[in-house]
């Protein structure tokens, strides 16, 4: 097995990060929502929630 270089590591540990705050990020906003018509800021959100990859992308809606 190859062992990560240390760029490989560190980009790895980053993209980890990112999706972790990211989820963060985004379950915050979803709980400040004002869930009231037109809820597409709301299934945006619980859509990033139930699939934590894609919190990567509706973090910035």
């Amino acid at each position: 097995m190859k062992k990560l270089s240390l760029i490989g590591a560190v980009f790895y540990f980053a993209a980890y990060a990112y999706f972790i705050i990211a989820w963060l990020v985004n379950l915050y906003n979803f709980f400040i929502c004002d869930f009231e018509p037109s809820y597409k800021e709301e299934i945006i959100r619980f859509m990033g929630i139930i699939i934590p990859p894609m919190a990567g992308v509706t973090v910035y809606f």
